[in-house]
C-alpha cells in the first residue's frame, strides 16, 4: 500500500521507505 507522503513526494523517505516495505 502507498502511503500519502509517498504519492505526494513521488519519491519514498526512508521512514517511508520502510514503512511501504513492512506492508
Amino acid at each position: 500500500m502507498f502511503k500519502p507522503g509517498y504519492s505526494e513526494a513521488k519519491k519514498p523517505k526512508i521512514t517511508d521507505e520502510f514503512s511501504y516495505k513492512q506492508t
